[in-house]
């Protein structure tokens, strides 16, 4: 097995091991606390880094990547074209796996608690304005943090995309700079991924098996595209073997 793919499974498990632990200080979070406004303002930039339009931005910052470490260009369209594989096939499977599964986010069970809504079912089956206003109504029991989440993102929990993004980041882009000796930015990226899972719990918007789910769908991907990909470049677009990022560190 590559080395690379060792560090895959590596990272995955750590991920899981993190957010589990992490996990069980949240168990049972009561949403109607007023929490510390800049311990819920830092959640909430977290969780948006990773969805919403904050995730443009931290695409941007990852692929910046490709040019910190000392690569030839035919590398780095490589590794963009990957993330760019990853990314969107996992956008679809988190899609297909929502509309099939239909699981409501945990909040909702806050709203039947503060009697906004009579059951799950009767909420989850109304369109996305009237929800809305729905969750106006107790705008006095839960914080403007949580409330704006709950607003904007009213579909279905299983798995989270928030945390998709974060893990195919991590486990994509740390085992390279783990590699090329990068060390305190991949555990940067760890971290951070470890941090966008744990405010999606903090912030009522998934359960902890939505984010196994998608550190497991992340680390299929990241498995199985980049070796599909290298083996169609090396063995139909070039005669050639490319030195691949797979097989040795890079000198930088």
């Amino acid at each position: 097995m590559r080395v690379i793919n060792k560090q895959k499974i590596a990272i995955t498990l750590f991920l899981i091991l993190l957010t589990s632990l992490f996990s069980i200080v949240l168990q049972g979070i009561d949403f109607t606390n007023s929490p510390n406004p800049f311990i819920a303002q830092t959640i909430s930039i977290i969780s948006f880094s990773a969805g919403n339009f904050g995730f443009l931005i931290s695409i941007f910052i990852l692929i910046s990547i490709v040019y910190i470490i000392n690569i030839k260009d035919i590398q780095k369209y490589f590794l963009i074209i990957c993330f760019s594989l990853i990314l969107s096939s996992g956008y679809i499977i988190k899609s297909s796996l929502k509309s099939v599964t239909e699981q409501p986010r945990p909040y909702v069970n806050t709203l039947i608690e503060l009697g906004v809504t009579t059951d799950i079912e009767t909420f989850m089956t109304l369109p996305d304005e009237k929800r809305s206003i729905i969750i106006d109504h107790i705008s006095e029991n839960v914080d403007i943090w949580r409330l704006q989440e709950w607003k904007f993102e009213s579909d279905y929990s299983f798995p989270s995309g928030h945390m998709l993004f974060a893990a195919m980041s991590a486990i994509f882009w740390a085992p390279i700079l783990l590699l090329n000796a990068h060390y305190k930015l991949a555990s940067t990226i760890i971290i951070w991924a470890t941090s966008v899972g744990i405010s999606r719990i903090w912030l009522g918007m998934h359960r902890l098996e939505d984010l196994y789910a998608s550190i497991f769908i992340a680390f299929i991907l990241c498995l199985t595209i980049p070796t599909c990909a290298r083996y169609i470049y090396n063995n139909h677009i070039k005669n050639n073997k490319m030195l691949s990022l797979y097989d040795q560190p890079i000198k930088i």
